[in-house]
């Protein structure tokens, strides 16, 4: 979607304040906002928040002021792509793209809580540990700025239940060194142990495996029986 011409999706002071966005004045945005719904799509479903992060108006100062002034990145407004929140967690083209990471500290820096949660009442740290999404820099950041590290969403699912699932066992691994509670379980008792050995039951030898022992040896260190009961 290309926003070089604001004009096209904005009018009056939303234009204004698009503009403002892109030449970096924020002071001006700031005055513009004044008594505004900043939530407010303008034509095909294009808001302020979502102008401010497409590639050709890339402005992590102008996320950063819209979030302290207001916006919820967490609202989806163009159809089915989802929220400007999904974007900073699945925008990554490559994995080494730090785009989404320093999106993320943007809204965090607004004043987004670490632990908001997205549309679904999925956690932000269940985002970062997620299969498209996982990245132990997003994790990283969300626990020094105060995520609950066990914060669980509707069935009981916390992030190390999410890290383990999706494989991304230098996630898990962190977690648990770093608090995550291992002892936890789901709505229909799926425990930590259980999801590990599970892994561990379809997974060939080979550097993932080794460090998914690794984490097996790390919870059994914590108290958890080995092998697990097949259900809590």
């Amino acid at each position: 979607m290309k926003t070089k011409d604001s004009a096209q999706y904005f009018d009056g002071r939303m234009l204004e304040m698009a503009q403002a966005i892109q030449s970096n004045d924020m002071a001006r945005l700031r005055q513009l906002a004044m008594g505004q719904n900043l939530n407010q799509p303008g034509r095909q479903g294009m808001t302020l928040l979502w102008f401010a992060i497409q590639p050709d108006s890339l402005n992590f100062e102008a996320v950063k002021t819209l979030v302290s002034l207001g916006v919820d990145p967490a609202v989806p407004p163009i159809g089915d792509i989802g929220s400007p929140l999904d974007y900073a967690f699945l925008n990554r083209k490559k994995p080494d793209d730090a785009t989404g990471l320093k999106l993320l500290q943007a809204m965090l820096d607004g004043g987004m809580s670490p632990n908001k949660r997205n549309r679904h009442g999925t956690t932000l740290l269940q985002l970062a540990c997620g299969p498209r999404s996982g990245s132990l820099a997003l994790v990283q950041v969300l626990l020094q700025r105060g995520a609950d590290i066990n914060a669980s969403d509707s069935i009981g699912r916390t992030a190390l239940h999410q890290a383990i699932t999706a494989d991304h066992t230098d996630i898990a691994l962190y977690l648990v060194q770093h608090g995550a509670k291992v002892d936890s379980y789901t709505v229909n008792g799926a425990t930590i142990g259980w999801s590990v050995k599970l892994t561990l039951d379809r997974m060939q030898p080979g550097p993932v495996r080794t460090q998914f022992e690794q984490l097996r040896d790390l919870i059994v260190s914590k108290g958890v029986k080995w092998p697990p009961e097949p259900r809590k």
